[in-house]
């Protein structure tokens, strides 16, 4: 499935090198099953094992499989997790190949299925971010980028101006 998803059109390496690992953690957990045989139960199974990776990987960690990771964090409950947003970028790959595969008829047509990782995903943290003050904004929009349409040099051009105005939107 992953072979012809990635067959499919082009897509950006980046893109392709995440849904590999993703799909290669996957059958690290539960072997290379057929699409049609993947059950909720692997994708929940799957997205515990994620929970449990560390953070930070160093030594033997560095070449660990998903089984290794999830039970070394096991082992080492204090150690730092990988995000919630990380969690679901790796459900999300493997949801979105098992997806393309069952829109691609890659499974048999008289199979039921139904997406094992639909509603898998787990709430991510809020951002601890605050939005900005009006006299945070004001002193933005007075700098001559907006005033006088003057460019600093490192904010290449234009986008001095426009990146500040799209952000704030």
């Amino acid at each position: 499935a992953f072979e012809g998803w990635q067959k499919e059109r082009a897509r950006p390496a980046g893109t392709v090198h995440e849904y590999k690992r993703s799909v290669e953690m996957f059958i690290q957990l539960h072997g290379d099953l057929a699409v049609v045989e993947i059950k909720r139960s692997h994708a929940r199974q799957y997205r515990e094992a994620i929970q449990a990776v560390p953070k930070h990987r160093s030594g033997k960690l560095l070449k660990a499989t998903l089984p290794e990771l999830s039970a070394w964090g096991h082992k080492h409950p204090e150690a730092p997790r990988v995000s919630a947003a990380t969690v679901n970028k790796q459900l999300g790959a493997v949801m979105a190949i098992a997806s393309w595969a069952h829109a691609n008829g890659i499974m048999p047509e008289d199979a039921p299925w139904s997406d094992p990782f639909a509603k898998m995903s787990i709430q991510e943290d809020q951002s601890e971010r605050t939005s900005f003050e009006t006299v945070e904004l004001q002193q933005l929009f007075a700098a001559p980028a907006f005033t006088e349409h003057e460019y600093p040099e490192g904010g290449r051009g234009p986008a001095a101006f426009w990146l500040p105005l799209l952000a704030l939107f």
